[in-house]
Order: structure tokens, then C-alpha cells, then sequence
């Protein structure tokens, strides 16, 4: 088994939860990224859930939508491990939807990789924060 992968259960899927983390989640900005997050009871085995989103107003294409999104989860799937292994054992689990707030559509790679990380950084600190 690949730990290195995206599962299904990592992901945010349920509407319910969707709406509460908009409704009453708080945000901080990292680059391009905008990330609105809340800390709930962990009911699984993972420490975070997430979703991502890129605004059709900013991108008309659905091809450079795509893109941003997919570089997002990339910047997302290599370094959750290593940010989460701050928090294993804590009771909340922290749903988190990553908004691209940019107004570019070329951005890299590397790019992505450091705002991602940055943000990870500060939910991990916050979570670490509420166990306390």
C-alpha cells in the first residue's frame, strides 16, 4: 500500500460538513491559497479532510480549473504526512477547503508546494494549540 496516496475518507464529501465548515469555519490566506478550516471530534483514522475548490468567475477554462486543482492535492499529497505526524494523537480532526484565490493560471508546482506546505504548518500549530 502506497502511503503516499489520496483516500476517499480523506476527502470532504458530505454536505453537511461542507456547510458547516463555510458557515463557521475561520480562514487564513498562505500565497494564492485561501484556507478556510475548522477543528471537529476526530470520528476516523485521519487527522485532516479536505476539498478544493478554484473559482469559475477567476478561470473560465475548465482545463486551467483542473490544473490549479490538481497541483493543489499534488502540494497536498506530498506533504500532509509529514506536517500531521506534529498531531498523531489528537482527538480533532480538521476539515479544511483549499480556495485558489490567484489571478494567474501558470503558476508551478513549486509554488503550490510552498503555500500548502506554510498552511499545513499553521493548521497542525493550531490543532496542537486546541489539544492543549
Amino acid at each position: 500500500m502506497n502511503l503516499l496516496t489520496i483516500r476517499k475518507h480523506q476527502r470532504l464529501t458530505l454536505r453537511s460538513e461542507i456547510d458547516a465548515l463555510f458557515s463557521e469555519g475561520k480562514w487564513i490566506y498562505s500565497g494564492a491559497l485561501r484556507i478556510t478550516y475548522r477543528f471537529v471530534a476526530k470520528t476516523g483514522k485521519d487527522n485532516i479532510k479536505f476539498l478544493v475548490t478554484v473559482p469559475k468567475r477567476r478561470f473560465r477554462k475548465a482545463t486551467e480549473r483542473n490544473r490549479i486543482k490538481r497541483l493543489i492535492r499534488e502540494a497536498f499529497r506530498l506533504n500532509y504526512r509529514k506536517i500531521m505526524q506534529e498531531i498523531p494523537n489528537s482527538d480533532v480532526c480538521i476539515h479544511a477547503g483549499f480556495i485558489y484565490s490567484g489571478s494567474k493560471s501558470d503558476v508551478t508546482l513549486g509554488e503550490m508546494e510552498i503555500w500548502v506546505l506554510d498552511a499545513l504548518t499553521r493548521l497542525a500549530t493550531e490543532a496542537g494549540k486546541i489539544r492543549s
